[in-house]
Formats: C-alpha cells, sequence, structure tokens
C-alpha cells in the first residue's frame, strides 16, 4: 500500500512536471536533452546491474540469516560501487565525449549547451549510481515506508526544479541540468543517513576479500551484459532516430517513454513488493512457495497495467492533447506501442527476478542482451530504406514477445519450474484478456457519441471498468478475487 501510493503520487506528480518542462524547454530543447542525456544513460547498464546484483546478494542472505556475511558483503558492494563510478566517469569523459561532439546532430550554434549539458548529467549520474547499495539496503529490508515517502519527496522536488525555470528568460537547458545535478547529491546524502541510522548490517568497513568481489563483480558483469542490451537497444533507437529523423521524433520518443515509465510504475511497484520474497523463498528452498510468488507477480502486473494500457492506447490522442499544449508529430502511435511493449514485458519481471534467486545468468543475459539489440540492426535497416519510425517501434514489441518466451522455457530447464502451467494460467488467460478488452473498447468507441473531455473520460471509464473486470475474472484466483472483495468492502465504509 505504501508503493501504490507512492507511485499514484509520483506519477501524477512526473506527467505534470512533464508538461511543464516540455513546455518551458520547447519541443526543440527537450528534444537535444533528451538525445544528449541518453549518451550518459547509454552507461546506465553498468547502474542498473549493480542494482539488480546489490539487491539478490543482501535478500539472498537475509534469507540466509546471516548477519556477518550481509555486513561483509555490503561493505564490498561499497567498494565495486566506486570502481564502477570511476570507470563510468573515464568513459564518459572519453567515448561519450567524443561521440557527442563528433558523430551527433545539433548545429554548431547550440555546442556549448550540449557540452555544458552533458557535464551535469554525468556528475547527476554519478551521484545515483552512488546511491545505490543504500536504496537496494532499504527495499531488501523491506522499508517500503521510507522508501515511498523519499521518492515522493524526490518527485517534488523535480517538480519545484521545473517550475524555478520559468524564472529565468534563457539558459534554462543548462539551469534545469544543474538543478538535477544538486537533486541527486541531496537524495544521496538522505538515503545514506537512513540506511547507516537504521541498519546494523548495513555499515561500511574497510574490507576486501577476493572471492567475495570476484562473485559480486561476476554477477554484475553478467547483469551488465542484459542491461547493455535495455538501454542500448532504447538508447540507440533515440539516436537513430536523431540521425535519419532529427530531435523532434526524438521528442516524440521522450513523450512515449515518459507514458511508458509512469504507466511501468505499476509493475515497478508490485514487483519491487515481490522480489525480496522471490529470493527469500529460493533461498530457504521453500520452491512451492517461490513458484507461487513469480505466477503471482506475474498475473498481478499485467492487471495493472492492462487496465491502465488499454484506455491509453484507445483514447491515446485525446490523452496527449489535454496533457501537452503541443503533440509532437508520432508521439500517437509511440505512445500506443510503448504500451503494446509494457504490457507484454510486465509478464517478464517476476521470470527475471527467479533467475537471479538461482544465480546462474551466464548464458541467460547474453541471450537476452543478444535478443534486444536486434532492434538496432534492424531499425537501422527500416530507417534507412525509409519506412515510418513507427515499423522501428513495432519491431521492439515483436522482439519482447520473443524475449518472453526464452524467459519461460529458460527458467524451467533450470528451475523446477512448471512451464506448462504458467503458459496456460498467465500467457495464455493474459493473450485472452487482451482480445476481449480491445473488443470491447472498439465497441465502446462506437456508442460513446460525446465529444472532448467528457468523451475522453466516459470512453476511458468504460475502457477500464471492461478491462478490469474481465482481468480480474480470467486471471485472478478464485481465493484472490474474494480476498480483493472483501478488502474493498472494508474499504468502503471508512471512506463514508
Amino acid at each position: 500500500m505504501y508503493l501504490y501510493v507512492r507511485m499514484l503520487v509520483m506519477m501524477a506528480v512526473s506527467l505534470f512536471t512533464f508538461r511543464e518542462l516540455l513546455k518551458l524547454l520547447g519541443v526543440e530543447d527537450y528534444g537535444t536533452y533528451n538525445v544528449v542525456a541518453g549518451i550518459v544513460i547509454l552507461f546506465s547498464f553498468l547502474s542498473n546491474a549493480l542494482t539488480q546484483s546489490n539487491q539478490r546478494f543482501l535478500s539472498y542472505h537475509l534469507g540466509k540469516g546471516d548477519k556477518a556475511e550481509l555486513q561483509r558483503t555490503f561493505s564490498m558492494i561499497i567498494n565495486v560501487q566506486l570502481m564502477f563510478s570511476v570507470l563510468i566517469l573515464i568513459l564518459a569523459e572519453t567515448i561519450g565525449l567524443w561521440f557527442l561532439n563528433t558523430q551527433m546532430n545539433f548545429g554548431t550554434e547550440n555546442i556549448s549547451v550540449v557540452n555544458w549539458v552533458y557535464q551535469f548529467t554525468i556528475l547527476t549520474f554519478i551521484f545515483q549510481i552512488m546511491q545505490i547499495p543504500f536504496k537496494s539496503a532499504i527495499i531488501s529490508y523491506e522499508r517500503m515506508n521510507f522508501f515511498s515517502y523519499s521518492s515522493i519527496g524526490e518527485a517534488f522536488l523535480r517538480l519545484s526544479i521545473v517550475l524555478m525555470l520559468g524564472l529565468f528568460g534563457q539558459g534554462r537547458l543548462i539551469i534545469y541540468s544543474a538543478l538535477l545535478t544538486f537533486s541527486a547529491i541531496l537524495m544521496f546524502f538522505v538515503y545514506w543517513l537512513y540506511v547507516v541510522s537504521k541498519f546494523k548490517g548495513c555499515k561500511y568497513r574497510l574490507f576486501y576479500e577476493k572471492k567475495l568481489l570476484k562473485g559480486i563483480i561476476g554477477f554484475s558483469g553478467w547483469n551488465m551484459i542484459g542491461g547493455l542490451g535495455n538501454v542500448g537497444a532504447s538508447q540507440g533507437l533515440n539516436m537513430l532516430y536523431n540521425i535519419f529523423c532529427g530531435v523532434v521524433v526524438n521528442a516524440a520518443m521522450g513523450v512515449s517513454n515518459q507514458v511508458g515509465a509512469a504507466v511501468n510504475s505499476l509493475v515497478g511497484n508490485i514487483q519491487t513488493a515481490f522480489n525480496p520474497q522471490i529470493v527469500k523463498s529460493y533461498a530457504s528452498g521453500n520452491i512451492d512457495y517461490f513458484n507461487s510468488l513469480v505466477f503471482r507477480a506475474s498475473r498481478i502486473s499485467f492487471i495493472l497495467i492492462s487496465v491502465v494500457g488499454f484506455p491509453i492506447i484507445f483514447c491515446c490522442k485525446d490523452i496527449l492533447s489535454l496533457w501537452l499544449t503541443a503533440v509532437p508529430e508520432y508521439a500517437v502511435p509511440f505512445a500506443q506501442l510503448t504500451m503494446v511493449y509494457c504490457m507484454i514485458d510486465s509478464l517478464s519481471g517476476s521470470l527475471w527476478t527467479a533467475n537471479q534467486a538461482h544465480g546462474n545468468i551466464k548464458v541467460y543475459m547474453i541471450v537476452v542482451a543478444s535478443l534486444t539489440l536486434l532492434n538496432i540492426p534492424i531499425s537501422f535497416i527500416l530507417l534507412y530504406i525509409g519506412f515510418s519510425p513507427v515499423w522501428a517501434m513495432f519491431a521492439r514489441v515483436v522482439i519482447t514477445f520473443i524475449i518472453l518466451n526464452f524467459r519461460i522455457l529458460y527458467i524451467g530447464k533450470k528451475i523446477k519450474f512448471p512451464v506448462v502451467q504458467y503458459y496456460r494460467n498467465v500467457v495464455l488467460k493474459a493473450a485472452v484478456v487482451a482480445v476481449l478488452s480491445s473488443l470491447g473498447a472498439v465497441i465502446t468507441s462506437h456508442y460513446v457519441l460525446l465529444s472532448g473531455f467528457m468523451q475522453l473520460i466516459l470512453q476511458g471509464g468504460c475502457i477500464f471498468i471492461i478491462t478490469a473486470i474481465i482481468s480480474a475474472y480470467l486471471m485472478l484466483q478464485a481465493n484472490e478475487r474474494e480476498f480483493c472483495v472483501n478488502k474493498i468492502m472494508q474499504f468502503v465504509p471508512k471512506c463514508r
């Protein structure tokens, strides 16, 4: 519940923040920032890999109940984090800086601004990396209340930064980047102070152990391979759009990414709540509970994405027109395809965590990264021969579906995981929900005869209700539906 309050507040704040940012910076400047930040985000596969590894190691040792090993692991995680921070700084100031100034299309009059933005973005990214061990500890200990409060505070801080831009007439892009750096530094100290004061097992001690260091770096290294595929596919596509289509299409992709990030926070919350329990149940040897958690997380994740995703898909043009003062070209089909991508990917989260808990991730990460990166050559070919940018986004959706099937089959081979049952009870039912919800949405669009805002509310509300009913009936088990109904019945009198 803490995570869902966090999600609702952050979604509202982030969407409003983005709306104001796009209005204050303009399409051109925002497209420029999206590309510059994307070059630094290319290195985020390192931070994502470290986040995944940190949470896995901390949750695993908490599940084992080994406090001494937990202390040693946390200290070594900090050491590894410092090493990778230095590595990212070197890569960003050499390869990244060269690519920014020689390969990207900004215009000579903007190159000075672009370089200032780039340097602030690197500094912001370094402090965000140093937050990771402390965030991982908070999640592993399942202190979701503080995690929610701090995340909400950070969202409002970013909103304040955007609103402050209205006080400046020129140089808004540089000022925005500098204030984001300040925000990252402040949040680093917030997380650090909380962890060192609350968790005895997560206090840094000068410590070195070759075997433990090798294990953390090795696990992180294979996670980096998988992260490189995800970030490379996303930011590589962003750069291809810049090269072939210009910054206006980058702005459209930025809009779709914002929509996707907001909706994905629904899945992120449920997976954040499930992940520590999945890893701990595997570490303790409770395989039946482990499998039940994987199934339940996949089903609930898809339901949460669907009830929001289908209204967005079928009301996308009206939603973006209401949200943004100027809707970039291609933003509508990009956002619609991003929703389809999010729905497919929502089933994968618990499968990924299950494989992390198992620990044997070498082959898994190589195959997933290779499949994900196929999006780059395929998109290059499509854009080079003159296809619409929409086709490149569609290719990403198809590849994501192929990866989902690989995840299912791989975990079935490595762990005693009921693959056939998962296909029957999760994937097949999700497909039926998608078909029936789409039919319901098409029928609704023919019978809603209003216009403007009222049409959006009525049509979107009807699609939401139809999808929620179909999802609850097909994807929830009887005891889960009964549990939800009982909670609603208890909640309604309190509201009154």
